[in-house]
């Protein structure tokens, strides 16, 4: 029967005790466990040994399972001192059966890291997202530039751009500022403000921008005009 004095190892770091271990612990082995009360507030330390038993260790092999048990293992111990000592420790939640803040006080007091080892038993849990960093490429930019190829309006925006000398989708975004010019003027002959062709002069922009039809210079450009009156609007119009 081997028999681990936990006395001994009582000074020495993790590390020392893995060092200086006398034998190789091996799983199912029969050793025997001695704890004993802190004498800090025992006159006389009470003390039990405990032998373990082929039983009293997991059969199982993923971790995950292994924190759920010992987790549930703790409620049900922190359920019996609840009852025994009248205080609360242990508490509902949308998260199930958790620790109360006595009980986590008594159990990070009593077993160092325990969170870690089954964080589902606390309220606050900490945890490391599993996720794989994206690899961005140009391939859907590369895809709007040929949406057109092979149809007729590809086609045809060809043709323009061969007659013209100018790439077409600075032709198409020439032609949709004309629209909205057109609805500017329009807005103000019949309803006498421009507060329409604001809203319907947004719209046939940005319908115009996703369908490819305004070149990315005469976006930058109106980007730049609207921030000018935006500016305009809210801090030198006066009256």
């Amino acid at each position: 029967m081997k028999e681990i004095a936990i006395t001994e190892f009582r000074k020495l770091s993790k590390n020392d005790v893995l060092k200086n271990m006398p034998f190789k612990l091996v799983w199912e082995g029969a050793y025997k466990l001695r704890i004993e009360g802190n004498p800090k507030y025992w006159s006389t330390s009470p003390a039990v040994s405990y032998t373990l038993v082929t039983s009293d260790y997991s059969q199982l092999d993923d971790e995950d399972e292994n924190r759920t048990l010992l987790g549930n293992y703790l409620v049900d111990v922190l359920r019996d001192l609840e009852i025994n000592w009248d205080t609360k420790m242990v508490a509902e939640s949308d998260l199930g059966t958790i620790l109360s803040s006595t009980g986590e006080t008594y159990l990070r007091g009593t077993v160092s890291g325990i969170q870690t080892m089954c964080p589902q038993i606390f309220a606050i849990q900490t945890s490391t997202p599993d996720f794989e960093e994206t690899a961005w490429t140009r391939a859907q930019g590369e895809s709007y530039k040929t949406r057109y190829d092979g149809t007729w309006i590809g086609n045809s925006l060809q043709k323009m751009e061969d007659g013209l000398h100018v790439p077409w989708n600075v032709l198409t975004g020439i032609g949709i500022l004309a629209i909205i010019l057109g609805l500017f003027v329009l807005s103000y002959a019949k309803f006498s403000t421009t507060t329409p062709a604001l809203i319907s002069g947004a719209a046939v922009f940005l319908m115009g921008a996703v369908m490819g039809f305004i070149a990315p210079a005469i976006m930058a450009l109106a980007g730049l005009t609207a921030g000018g009156f935006l500016v305009y609007i809210f801090f030198f119009r006066h009256g």
